[in-house]
């Protein structure tokens, strides 16, 4: 199997073509998994950002804590969706 990043890294290389060119490239073409990689951590993170104050200094159950943080990680998600 065929990494792309590697392929296009020793192209550029070996070819004298532009790695920064490549690397875009490689960006524009799979745009969309990367974002859905970025936004899937940074829902994640909210949730334990938001969790973990609720727990430890609100002192509300697990469960509570768990429900809030996981408002607040959807609301970030329907927010992501509705600015495509």
């Amino acid at each position: 199997m065929k990494v792309d990043f590697v392929h296009v890294s020793m192209d550029a290389i070996l070819n004298g073509g532009d790695p920064m060119a490549n690397i875009r490239n490689l960006i524009r073409k799979h745009y969309d998994v990367l974002a859905y990689l970025f936004f899937g951590v940074l829902t994640t993170a909210v949730n334990y950002i938001v969790y973990l104050p609720c727990y430890n200094l609100l002192h509300l159950s697990a469960a509570v804590s768990n429900v809030v943080a996981w408002i607040f990680a959807v609301v970030l998600d329907i927010l992501v969706r509705f600015m495509e």
